[in-house]
């Protein structure tokens, strides 16, 4: 998921240019026809769907490989080796 950086879309009825900045901030442009909403949280558009210009900025989110990719990897293999050992103890003295 990207990270919002800003929020913003223009209306190209009125031409407002609006901002939602916070996450329930529902924004209207002055000819109701389009709202923002979501601020930093989550885009969401309302009323004329067609009929506006996005100017939201956003960046790609930054995933931490700790713990989500090669580390949480080795600690499930030092879990299952863990586990094999224990299994092959418990074979051994029955």
């Amino acid at each position: 998921m990207n990270k919002i950086i800003t929020n913003k879309a223009q209306c190209t009825k009125c031409g407002d240019i609006i901002e939602s900045r916070h996450r329930h901030d529902f924004v209207w442009c002055k000819c109701g026809a389009l709202a923002v909403d979501g601020g930093r949280d989550y885009l969401k558009r309302s009323g004329d769907i067609d009929g506006y210009i996005e100017l939201s900025v956003t960046e790609p989110a930054i995933v931490s490989e700790s713990k989500q990719g090669s580390e949480l990897k080795d600690d499930r293999r030092a879990a299952n080796t863990g586990r094999k050992k224990r299994n092959q103890a418990r074979k051994s003295t029955t």
